[in-house]
């Protein structure tokens, strides 16, 4: 199932829209701007601000890091309107998000991405890491809702010495406001908007920060609620009759509570708490031959992700050093069901998905797969580091951590399955299985362990107070295990298998940086990054599964395979010029990953196993700019090119081609880009306004290996670029702000990504494109915003 290229015609919603339109550029037709006063503009107040951030476990300005990051404040993610983690993409050079089988978003970064395996890309609400282990069928990773963030930031290349194995690629890093001790601020906003072919969204939300006790005890809290209405319709696929209107709509509760405590000036203590709810009804894919957004789903697929963190950080300064202590639970759950109706049929009769009887009529045939996940991780980082002065020359940090992940995956499909076999080949269950039929056709529990230990740390060294150089290792110890027990006739009977690999990686960085003047920073950076290996279940104990394993010339699954590694060199520049007016960010980047972990497709039975293909390398640049052209007109923008390609071929023992030289690595684009502009202006003494543009850019990509190669799919080889362009208006006065925007003003529905279940999949002369399924922009929308900060 993947998505068409579908025409953009306006129908009865154009006047609707041109109405919305023009209320959103109301502000701007009936507020003039006030003229500058005479003589020369303050310099200051014309100067770019900048964000503060944590990216090296320490407070600086982002300009003075020497990595690649993207940072982005809660005000900027309110003004462009981001709604969900996806949109993140689309506004950080080399940062691209897709989607899976299951719906639920993978990520790419500079071209390193983890459909399966371990994660490649370490993502982290403060300092709790969430990511996860890609399963097959199993749950994807999870982001927290936008909102009562104080940032996000975004650190491209290896970021192992810091945050370890799941940081291959790099960080997103969610980070939270501190509660405050010393005084009291509040945020609340409240959201209403309109999608054409959909139902009305809307959301709410207050966040407060106040201290209890003048400087001793503080406390933030925060509640937000979204409903987000649909807009695809699922329809009858004989018939086409709609069964359900706006059928993918979601649900999402978000709340957090922190507290601080410092009974010395030395010691800090914050625990807290953030819990997240999220049910959506139906994914947001729509069938190509169905017509525009409908869904030709047999039976509805709800989805709820529930999780919680539950952290304390406890601080305590000595004069030359501060020693921290940071403890997390993260606790999540997920049930969700899935329609296998069509991808079974297409598995078992080795294409057509759907089951014609012997005497031509066709079978409703339904298949069903509920999955219920869970993942527990315990994570413990102690560490130290050193109180540094501006004329010290060494500065530096070292400590532990150590994590206790487990994940479990209970996985049930029920089918009748004896139709689908005894029409496809004329056999009993027990004929073509080895075992009898029974219920449920089939199911499986696994069970995955991670255990982590590791050292770390990084020295800083001022040569002169320009050069600094900074060299950093990590020394680990994991263990991956699993237990999979599977039983049905699908998985021939009753089976328990298991697992288990361990390995001892070390990941060095070194950084060299010179500060020319203090608005320009030269860097250069070679640093080193790992994912744990794991194991694979066995497949020989299922029928369907044999020819194809044959084929390949194994006679199962390999029963484990290895950790993959890159090595990461960057060299970057980052300039304020013009009185601070234009902000610039440059780097280019060489990465060599070896060992890649890579799935292979076992096309008879529609499964895939986990192992170890070639080497590849990503090459490329990321670049930001910011210029305050004049105190009212403000221009952003980003470009991201990476080139990232196998650099050997690699082949199963049958000959089995798996990745071919010179071929583009999968769900990476090779150009990103971004453009901004606002325009602020007063309206009285006490009120201001402002307009704004925002269009984002994310180029073509391949979405499936080349001819010839395992799991070619033609129909989804090639993926579309897409832009899309957006618009907000707004007035504030005092703590007030109101605003109208307008999102996908040309309601673009250019593919984000093309779907279907099975490689195999035939069409029919009942539907001659076959089952393709599409992913794209949310249509056009538009909506009001109240906020007020005080």
């Amino acid at each position: 199932m993947r998505i068409a290229r579908l025409g953009g015609g306006y129908g009865p919603w154009g006047a609707r829209r041109l109405a919305l339109l023009a209320t959103a550029a109301m502000p701007m037709l009936l507020l003039e701007p006030a003229h500058a006063a005479a003589g020369a503009e303050d310099k200051a107040s014309a100067a770019i601000s900048e964000i503060v951030v944590t990216a090296q476990k320490k407070e600086q300005s982002i300009s003075k890091v020497p990595m690649s990051i993207t940072a982005i404040g809660q005000t900027q993610i309110d003004q462009q309107g981001i709604k969900d983690p996806e949109a993140l993409g689309r506004l950080s050079p080399g940062l691209h998000f897709s989607t899976g089988f299951t719906g639920q978003p993978d990520i790419s970064i500079r071209g390193l991405s983890s459909p399966v395996g371990a994660s490649t890309t370490g993502i982290y609400i403060d300092d709790t890491p969430i990511q996860n282990r890609a399963v097959i069928a199993g749950i994807g990773a999870a982001f927290p809702r936008l909102f009562d963030l104080d940032r996000v930031e975004i650190l491209r290349g290896p970021q192992g010495t810091l945050f370890g194995a799941g940081s291959e690629g790099g960080t997103i890093r969610f980070i939270t406001p501190a509660p405050s001790m010393t005084s009291t601020s509040g945020y609340a906003t409240a959201d209403l908007s309109f999608t054409q072919y959909g139902s009305p969204s809307y959301e709410g939300g207050a966040a407060i920060g106040t201290p209890i006790v003048s400087d001793v005890l503080g406390l933030r809290a925060s509640l937000w609620g979204q409903h987000q209405g649909g807009y695809i319709d699922r329809v009858d696929p004989t018939t086409g009759a709609t069964r359900e209107r706006n059928a993918n709509s979601s649900h999402s509760v978000v709340g957090r509570l922190a507290l601080t405590f410092k009974p010395t000036d030395q010691l800090t203590i914050t625990p807290s708490v953030f819990l997240q709810s999220f049910h959506k009804a139906n994914p947001d894919q729509f069938f190509e031959s169905a017509g525009r957004f409908k869904s030709l789903y047999k039976i509805d697929q709800p989805l709820t992700d529930k999780f919680g963190i539950y952290s304390t950080s406890i601080d305590y300064r000595f004069d030359s050093f501060t020693v921290k202590s940071i403890t997390s639970y993260y606790d999540r759950h997920q049930n969700r069901t899935n329609d296998y109706s069509y991808f079974e049929a297409s598995a078992y009769q080795g294409g057509p998905y759907q089951v014609t009887l012997p005497d031509g009529s066709l079978y409703d045939y339904i298949a069903r797969q509920t999955l219920k996940s869970s993942q527990k991780n315990f994570t413990e980082e102690f560490r130290v580091s050193s109180n540094t002065g501006p004329d010290d020359r060494f500065s530096w940090i070292a400590g532990i951590f150590v994590s206790r992940e487990r994940q479990g995956n209970d996985q049930i499909v029920l089918e009748p399955i004896d139709v689908l076999i005894g029409n496809a080949y004329g056999l009993s269950v027990e004929q073509f299985f080895g075992v009898p039929n029974s219920t449920p056709q089939w199911r499986e529990q696994i069970t995955l362990r991670t255990r982590e230990i590791a050292a770390f740390g990084e020295l800083a060294y001022n040569i002169t107070p320009q050069l600094k150089l900074t060299a950093g290792l990590r020394a680990s110890h994991a263990r991956f295990s699993f237990v999979d027990a599977q039983e049905g006739p699908e998985a021939g009977g009753s089976h328990v298998y298991s697992g288990s690999t361990k390995e001892s990686p070390v990941t060095p960085k070194f950084n060299v940086s010179y500060q020319a003047n203090p608005d320009w920073l030269i860097y250069g950076t070679a640093a080193k990054g790992y994912r744990i290996g794991g194991a694979n279940s066995a497949m020989a104990t299922n029928p369907s599964c044999l020819p194809s394993l044959g084929a390949l010339g194994v006679t199962d699954a390999p029963r484990t395979y290895d950790s993959d590694q890159v090595w990461s060199y960057e060299i970057g520049d980052k300039q304020k010029l013009f009185d601070r007016r234009v902000s610039l960010s440059a780097s280019a980047f060489w990465i060599d990953w070896r060992k890649i972990q890579g799935s292979v497709f076992v096309a008879s039975c529609g499964l895939q196993y986990l192992t170890n293909f070639g080497s590849a390398v990503s090459r490329g640049f990321d670049l930001e700019a910011q210029a305050r052209l004049t105190r009212a007109l403000t221009l952003s923008g980003t470009l991201g090119y990476t080139n990232a390609h196998y650099v050997e071929d690699s082949f199963q023992p049958g000959g089995a081609q798996v990745a071919r030289k010179g071929e583009a690595l999968q769900n990476t684009p090779r150009w990103t880009g971004s453009v901004s502009g606002q325009y602020d202006f007063a309206v009285s003494d006490r009120a201001n306004a402002y307009v704004r543009l925002d269009y984002q850019y994310t180029g073509p990509y391949f979405g499936s290996p080349a001819p010839g190669v395992n799991g070619y799919d033609a129909g989804v080889r090639n993926q579309p670029g897409s832009g899309i362009l957006s618009a907000r208006a707004g007035v504030t006065h005092g703590k007030w702000e109101f605003s109208t925007y307008v999102n996908n003003i040309l309601n673009t529905r250019t593919p984000l990504q093309r779907l279907h279940d099975f490689s195999g999949e035939v069409a029919s002369s009942t539907n001659p494109d076959g089952l393709f399924r599409g992913v794209t922009y949310r249509p056009f929308t538009a909506g009001i915003t109240a906020k007020v900060r005080y």
